[in-house]
């Protein structure tokens, strides 16, 4: 399923910002953190209609 895989990449963001915290040092801001988070919403949003849709889809033709 692609919108799960676009979740394992976007999660690439979670390990380099513990990466660059623990190993360089770096301190993020207030806007770093809002940007995450409005990216991860957007994935989880997505998986989520995806999902929703392709549920919907089995239902109404449940043969296929």
């Amino acid at each position: 399923d692609v919108s799960f895989l676009a979740f394992l990449r976007y999660s690439e963001v979670i390990y380099a910002l513990a990466i660059g915290y623990f190993w360089f040092g770096e301190i993020y801001t207030l806007q770093s953190f809002l940007g995450i988070i409005m990216i991860f919403a957007g994935l989880i949003l997505s998986f989520l209609y995806n999902n929703r849709q392709h549920s919907k889809k089995e239902f109404l033709n449940p043969n296929k």
